[in-house]
């Protein structure tokens, strides 16, 4: 009965716990354009860098399709067989986390960010030097800059 009562205690503290994300292996930025002309920009700009866009997901239109709803969620799918292939024949577990993905959503106010991993994060994950992770670092300057107006 103490192991209930204890149980009892301390699972409301485990399970809001548990909603708390670890968001110290992402960088998130705030857009200065709406989300859909925000991911504009970054389609844009992927392709102005000889980049491939792999695909865009679109949450909330899925979200919709299943009767949900949920504010503006969609993942730009990017970047450089060229340069991640290398990268990951060093670690194949880096296939996992490539290619890049930058998730632009809106939060209940309407205000539009993009959150990328961090590519320190990724790198120590799949024990890679910064040397061999180094190329996508480019890719922490390049998608912020294209959404924040200049």
């Amino acid at each position: 009965m103490k192991f209930l009562k204890i149980l009892l205690f301390t699972l409301p503290f485990f399970t809001s716990s548990l909603a708390q994300a670890d968001t110290s292996a992402l960088k998130t930025f705030k857009s200065e354009y709406d989300a859909v002309q925000t991911v504009d920009k970054i389609k844009q700009i992927v392709a102005a860098n000889n980049l491939k866009l792999f695909t865009v997901i679109d949450h909330q239109a899925a979200a919709k399709e299943a009767g949900l709803d949920m504010p503006f969620a969609s993942v730009v799918i990017f970047g450089s067989p060229k340069a991640g292939t290398p990268m990951m024949l060093k670690a194949p577990t880096l296939a996992i986390d490539l290619p890049v993905k930058a998730l632009v959503w809106e939060d209940q106010k309407g205000e539009v960010f993009v959150t990328m991993n961090d590519t320190d994060s990724l790198g120590k994950k799949h024990g890679l030097s910064e040397e061999v992770y180094g190329k996508l670092k480019n890719l922490e300057k390049l998608i912020p800059n294209s959404v924040m107006k200049k």
